[in-house]
């Protein structure tokens, strides 16, 4: 039973095999005979890499426009075959006029197309660890629309009334991470016009197995 679940989770067998420096077989019903390998998972960002999971981070930021809203968008493509996990999101503002308080969403997960990228594509990007890949699969963007159309306002999950200048931590522990999805996205707007948004979010990426896709 060892071996055929070990046949069915890979990136579970790569971790061990790298950590423990076996060489051969998958290591699972090895160290099962005479050690209990019982890893916790997950491990400290050192050994994410070890387990197929890519890490970035970005800091988008849209100036004001006159009699538009600034907004941010992260999309995973359609087809990409990657699940992303939203780790961190941090959201500040900085109001043209000051003296009133802006509203500012944050929409999503929600289904997304290519067609929801907002006017520049986001090339502020980092990635953690230099083991990995370079660049993400994540496509981000950021613009000045008229109104904020995606997805309606009807599916956000933070409001924030937010004061000028101010800094905003949307995720605060392990529980309110959430996941993208191939063919999901989501999006920060600021519904008060002419003023500037910057947003910071670290995510981590990993192609999905068979056995996860459904």
């Amino acid at each position: 039973m060892a071996r055929f679940n070990e046949i069915l989770s890979g990136r579970f067998n790569r971790a061990l095999q790298k950590l423990t420096s076996i060489k051969g077989e998958a290591p699972a019903p090895v160290l099962g005979s005479e050690i209990l390998p019982v890893f916790p998972m997950f491990f400290g960002n050192e050994n994410r890499y070890l387990e197929s999971w890519q890490t970035f981070g970005t800091a988008l930021v849209q100036g004001a426009s006159v009699g538009n809203i600034s907004a941010a968008h992260i999309r995973n493509p359609v087809g990409s075959n990657v699940i992303a996990v939203v780790t961190k999101l941090m959201v500040s503002n900085q109001q043209a006029v000051g003296g009133t308080q802006e509203t500012i969403v944050v929409e999503g997960p929600n289904p997304s197309t290519a067609a929801d990228d907002l006017a520049t594509l986001g090339t502020s990007i980092c990635r953690f660890d230099a083991r990995g890949q370079q660049n993400p699969t994540l496509v981000l963007s950021r613009g000045n629309p008229a109104t904020d159309t995606w997805p309606g306002n009807t599916r956000g999950w933070v409001v924030l009334f937010a004061q000028a200048s101010s800094v905003y931590e949307v995720i605060v522990t392990d529980i309110q991470e959430f996941v993208l999805l191939p063919g999901d996205g989501f999006r920060v707007a600021d519904l008060s016009v002419n003023t500037q948004l910057a947003v910071s979010c670290v995510w981590r990426e990993r192609f999905l197995e068979e056995s996860e896709r459904t």
